[in-house]
């Protein structure tokens, strides 16, 4: 099959998100599997195009004057009809535009993968909520809505949710539910092969210090437990708008000396550190289906979560991990400090969290992704 991967934005390493780092990933091992593949995206500072075996990456500068804005979808689309492939992905929902225009001149089905933070968009437009009232794009997510909205009902797109929740999400927003799959996030096999320090102190986050992390829920907890364990380290790994906030936050509670923030790490380095973890916390106050927490059950770290999102699919409280409820500094401090004091049960969590991330390796999960865009590509 000859397959396109779009990505309207920069491309890992240059971003470091889920989104890019699947993509990446996904179009390296169906390139391996032998089919053409192709991913545009656009150019950042720290990659432009290359072509590696069966996969060719392609970039476009991005333009960013409002005025000229509309050169971008059209280099896109430009890409797409001189590449002529076979089947279309779109990685996230805001760069299906060109997709979807492809298909029309082309009565090509295509593919959406949404991610949380699309799908919880689309929720809120649904529901006419105030908090999108001063969103620049408005009228640009309306359209598309409802242009993939009709492609869906034509049998033209088909659309690929993460979780079983963001499933439900999306057909009660009035997106198709016969035009829905659930395919989840995969994990990489170099996480399998983490040694993690079990008998050490070190309270571990990965990801990005924004709000809807709850990076700030975590550093609240981190200061209760601190204040009865002087031992206790706190690791977080990633960077953000919050970084300022947290190191002030810390300073100001006198315990800088515990608190590592290491700014931006390359996921190739993310092994290291959760080696150096003794539970891994993940304080979200939404989520689609967290690749880091993937990672850290793979790495066999005990983990304490919250049950949003597609989490609640991962984590079985007391199974493989533990639950707390979002924003809820108290709980998250409790959970945190059982697994510190009891060891032999932060050991058989992690041990049943490093088998069930078995299910996610990338070899399974790419097999679904390859059966679906054929399936797509052979539809008449």
């Amino acid at each position: 099959m000859r397959i396109a991967l779009i990505l309207m934005g920069p491309m890992y390493p240059d971003v470091t998100g889920g989104a890019e780092i699947f993509a990446l990933q996904l179009a390296l091992s169906l390139a391996k599997r032998g089919h053409k593949v192709y991913l545009i995206a656009y150019r950042g500072s720290r990659l432009s195009s290359f072509r590696y075996g069966n996969f060719t990456f392609y970039s476009i500068k991005p333009l960013t004057r409002r005025i000229i804005r509309l050169l971008n979808l059209i280099s896109f689309l430009a890409y797409l009809v001189r590449l002529r492939p076979d089947v279309c992905l779109s990685i996230f929902f805001q760069s299906s535009l060109p997709v979807s225009l492809y298909s029309g001149i082309f009565r090509k089905p295509y593919a959406i993968r949404f991610t949380g933070s699309d799908e919880f968009v689309i929720r809120q437009m649904s529901r006419k909520s105030k908090r999108l009232e001063k969103l620049r794009a408005k009228v640009f997510w309306r359209f598309l809505i409802k242009l993939v909205k009709k492609d869906a009902k034509r049998g033209r797109a088909f659309l690929i949710a993460l979780n079983r929740e963001m499933r439900k999400n999306l057909t009660e927003s009035g997106f198709p539910s016969n035009a829905i799959i659930v395919i989840p996030n995969f994990v990489l096999r170099r996480f399998f092969k983490i040694k993690p320090s079990h008998e050490s102190d070190v309270i571990g986050y990965v990801g990005r210090l924004e709000y809807v992390k709850g990076i700030d829920i975590l550093l609240k907890a981190f200061i209760t437990i601190r204040a009865m364990n002087r031992s206790v380290k706190l690791l977080i790994v990633g960077d953000g708008t919050l970084k300022k906030y947290i190191l002030e936050l810390a300073k100001h509670h006198n315990i800088e000396d515990s608190v590592t923030v290491t700014g931006f790490v390359p996921n190739t380095e993310v092994p290291k550190y959760l080696s150096k973890m003794s539970i891994f916390v993940l304080p979200s106050r939404r989520e689609g289906f967290p690749n880091t927490l993937l990672q850290a059950m793979a790495a066999g770290l005990p983990i304490v979560t919250t049950s949003v999102g597609g989490v609640p699919e991962l984590i079985t409280n007391g199974r493989n991990g533990l639950l707390v409820p979002p924003d809820n500094v108290k709980e998250l401090a409790k959970a945190i400090e059982l697994l510190l004091k009891t060891r032999e049960m932060a050991r058989n969590l992690a041990f049943q969290a490093r088998k069930d991330a078995k299910k996610y390796t990338i070899d399974r999960i790419v097999d679904r992704y390859e059966k679906i865009l054929r399936y797509i590509a052979e539809k008449p």
